[in-house]
């Protein structure tokens, strides 16, 4: 104590006592610490290892005398090695000096010789033991303690301190799930609930594809609460609830407003991946299975309503999906080249996904036997699922049969969930094409009365023979004679609708040959080319595509125009109608548009 009380008063006075006694008590810290470790290191292995327990739920589902006597041993467990921590005593100064020279490589002892004193000697002899002293004082330096390095790996040599450290994180994880355990559960002491089996419940709504909203999740976390509040979602939403576990009488029903009975959601039918395996289960496999096994089910919600799951309820509100509209913008017209233009205006609160014009007989009889379909009139949309679409649709009906009768037009327009709106019918002639040349006219009105009722083949036989009775005055071309020779013979042996269609299809062709020669072919031609093209911009094709198809619209628009020409130059009467009407378009405008097309395509601009 006396030489501890003098190294006080020598600190306080001088610069190097102060600074070391300052090292030495850091110093006298670490060496505690180092010390403390191996001694403290059981004690917080086995607080981790007791929250690993709870955390599993062992505390949750053990009896209560078992949920005692576990308490009691983790208690006595620490009470003894708490016990251990009495042998720790502080360092002495001697020790921290030890620590602080072999820490900073002093030699000689520079430190704890600042502290020594002859054991005798006269005035020379102590006048030499300062300067010894000094010299040794200016070796100290800067000194440094360091860490504490308790060297745990010297008293736990095979690491086993790394397994109860694992296993609180994995517990840490699962007490996220229904099984999982928490610390209240310890001061909780109660029976195991045996006769409830656990269940799991996850419920979700998705809504559909072309409302591009995100899914709604029910259960949202872990532990299954529901959703609080109103859940609004759009209409024909789809509802999936996915039962796990659970005796497997868990109920699912959707009480819509405005009924008094709730629908009960019915799951999907496992079906056994493997046969065999399920032929070889024993007769108290299924009642197992069906407990363990996930029970999903599926519901379309139309209406507001509430679903309940188990005790579990949510309620919805349904966002309407509205019906498309769609309406004539100004009365459908004809074209010169017989195509029949409509304009029109449409919108869906979702976005439209088809639209087209419906076109039907006005005086047909009920019992007639048409040997086609309904003509098929597309409009043609700005861009797919557009909300709002105004445009002008051409197409080219003057091949069908019905073409010159009166029809009904109706425009539909269909969103992504099937409904359909329809606008209010226009009555018209169908435009036709018109024939100048009389035989080529009669030989289309044959096709035309039997092609509409099929049943009127007889008489469409009796006027292609009439046609004939004086062929060297009326039909000039002996080719066009044997042609329509060859289409009587075919109407007369036809038997099924395939080869009246065959038939209809020669006379039309024949009639098309009279008229116009190439010309008409030439034009169907052109016609393809740009449906094709059309179809192709609509689907995003490749450029690829999109440039070899535009090469094929090129010629063909090269040959219709050079076969226009051609019959121009015969025609004197067409060539003067024509200039009268201000119809005159030369070839380079066509390449201009040509051209204007295939960059915009390739700029993506294909609206």
């Amino acid at each position: 104590m006396a030489i501890e009380e003098q190294r006080k008063r020598e600190a306080t006075g001088n610069p190097l006592g102060r600074r070391l006694a300052g090292k030495r008590l850091a110093a006298k810290v670490v060496l505690y610490l180092e010390a403390l470790a191996p001694r403290l290191l059981p004690v917080l292995l086995l607080v981790v290892g007791f929250l690993a327990l709870t955390w599993f739920g062992y505390f949750r589902h053990v009896p209560a005398w078992l949920h005692i006597a576990t308490l009691a041993v983790f208690a006595l467990g620490a009470i003894l090695l708490l016990l251990r921590l009495r042998g720790l005593v502080w360092p002495s100064v001697d020790a921290a000096d030890r620590m602080l020279e072999g820490r900073n490589a002093l030699a000689h002892q520079a430190i704890r010789v600042q502290d020594d004193r002859p054991a005798g000697g006269d005035a020379f002899a102590d006048a030499l033991w300062r300067e010894h002293q000094a010299r040794m004082g200016r070796m100290i330096g800067a000194l440094r303690t360091g860490a504490p390095e308790p060297d745990i790996a010297r008293h736990d040599r095979h690491a086993l301190r790394a397994l109860p450290v694992l296993l609180v994180v994995i517990a840490f994880a699962f007490s996220y799930s229904n099984r999982g355990g928490l610390l209240a559960d310890v001061v909780s002491i109660r029976a195991p609930a045996e006769t409830a089996p656990d269940v799991r419940i996850d419920a979700w709504v998705t809504p559909p594809a072309h409302t591009s909203r995100a899914p709604v999740f029910l259960t949202g976390n872990g532990q299954g609460e529901a959703v609080t509040g109103d859940v609004r979602i759009p209409q024909f939403s789809e509802l999936t609830v996915r039962v796990t576990g659970g005796s497997g009488n868990e109920q699912a029903t959707y009480q819509a407003a405005g009924e008094t009975t709730a629908t009960a959601i019915r799951p999907e039918e496992a079906k056994p991946k493997d046969e065999t395996a399920a032929a070889a289960k024993t007769d108290t496999t299924p009642a197992v299975a069906v407990a363990n096994a996930a029970r999903t089910m599926h519901y379309s919600i139309q209406k507001d309503g509430t679903l309940t799951v188990d005790g579990r309820s949510w309620t919805f509100s349904v966002i309407p999906d509205r019906v498309p509209e769609i309406a004539f913008d100004g009365i459908p017209k004809a074209t010169v080249t017989a195509a029949l233009d409509i304009s029109f205006i449409a919108k869906d609160d979702y976005g439209l996904q088809e639209a087209h014009a419906e076109i039907v007989p006005v005086d047909q009889p009920t019992e007639a036997r048409p040997l086609y379909p309904l003509p098929e009139y597309r409009l043609d949309l700005p861009r797919r699922a557009a909300r709002e679409a105004k445009g002008t649709t051409s197409r080219n009906l003057s091949e069908h049969p019905l073409a010159g009768k009166r029809v009904k037009i109706t425009l539909v327009a269909k969103d992504a969930a099937g409904q359909e709106g329809r606008s209010q019918p226009v009555e018209m002639v169908l435009p036709a094409k018109a024939f100048f040349e009389p035989l080529a006219a009669a030989v289309a009105e044959q096709r035309q009365v039997f092609a509409l009722d099929a049943n009127q083949l007889p008489h469409a036989i009796a006027l292609n023979e009439a046609l004939m009775i004086r062929p060297e005055e009326t039909i000039p071309n002996p080719t066009h004679y044997l042609l329509l020779q060859s289409a009587n013979a075919r109407m007369k042996l036809a038997r099924t609708d395939d080869q009246l269609r065959e038939a209809a299809d020669y006379l039309w062709e024949i009639a098309l040959g009279i008229e116009d020669g190439n010309l008409s072919l030439a034009d169907r031609r052109l016609r393809d080319a740009q449906k094709a093209l059309s179809e192709a911009l609509e689907r995003n094709a490749p450029d690829e595509e999109v440039a070899k198809l535009m090469q094929e619209l090129r010629e063909a628009m090269q040959a219709y125009m050079q076969e226009l020409a051609r019959q121009a130059a015969k025609n004197g009467q067409m060539r003067e109608n024509a200039q009268q009407q201000g119809r005159i378009l030369r070839q380079q405008d066509l390449q201009r548009m040509m051209d204007q097309i295939e960059n915009l395509a390739r700029s993506g601009a294909r609206d």
